[in-house]
């Protein structure tokens, strides 16, 4: 039982990283586009 813990708990270690990347590359643009969206900014300025 203990293994199976620690391989969980390896798999999450090596897997975050990568999933936390992603999520970024995911959500930063759509929350950047609402933010644009509601101000008076545009590309230009």
């Amino acid at each position: 039982m203990k293994n199976r813990k620690k391989d969980t708990l390896i798999s999450y270690a090596w897997s975050g990283p990568s999933v936390i990347l992603i999520g970024l590359m995911v959500v930063f643009p759509i929350v950047y586009t609402g933010y644009i969206s509601l101000t008076n900014m545009n590309v230009y300025h």
